[in-house]
């Protein structure tokens, strides 16, 4: 089975400077995280990226490009062991975007995913726009999360709580798009098998 390439861009310093007064230089990347583990514990090879950690980072909209272009470079060495590249976006669009570019350019045929708050949010524009996306992935994780809480609510009430974790289940078209190890069970499901 071919991996799944998990890309955190870094924080877009070069479009806002003011980002390097508020934001945390190294902060860990939980949900991309979250994600790897939940892939893997489905047998799922994995490669997290956190660019600002493995490659650093930008200050300028060139030593972004240059950055997004090594990433492409160390990815493009690999391609026959890649199944597919997702995004993490929160509010660094713009790094996200070009690294997404970047990778498609020498990958052509590998699906770039971007996920996160602003692909959720501009998930058409971003599809219209960026030919290069392949899939948004998206979806109500707050109707999830507030279910989750009532459980952990109730079941404090009668016991201890060690831990509660939400980690989404992806719809059954992200199945039939991602080769997760699931295809057949997606088809199924979808009324296509």
């Amino acid at each position: 089975m071919r991996k799944a390439v998990l890309v955190v861009p870094p924080n877009d310093y070069a479009a806002n400077l003011n980002t390097l007064q508020i934001a945390s230089l190294l902060a860990p990347p939980l949900g991309a995280l979250s994600l790897g583990t939940y892939l893997q514990s489905a047998g799922v090879p994995v490669e997290l990226v956190d660019v600002q950690v493995d490659c650093g980072l930008g200050l300028t909209p060139e030593a972004d490009l240059a950055l997004a272009q090594r990433v492409a470079e160390h990815l493009a060495a690999q391609a026959d062991e890649i199944g597919w590249v997702g995004i993490s976006c929160l509010s660094n669009a713009t790094t996200g975007l070009t690294l997404g570019q970047e990778i498609a350019r020498l990958l052509p045929d590998v699906p770039i995913i971007l996920g996160g708050y602003f692909p959720s949010t501009n998930y058409a524009l971003l599809l219209e726009r960026f030919p290069f996306i392949t899939a948004v992935v998206r979806g109500d994780v707050a109707a999830v999360k507030a279910a989750v809480e009532a459980g952990v609510r109730n079941a404090g009430k009668v016991g201890e709580v060690v831990a509660s974790h939400v980690i989404a289940r992806p719809h059954v078209n992200v199945d039939l798009v991602l080769p997760l190890g699931r295809l057949d069970e997606a088809k199924a499901e979808a009324g296509q098998g």
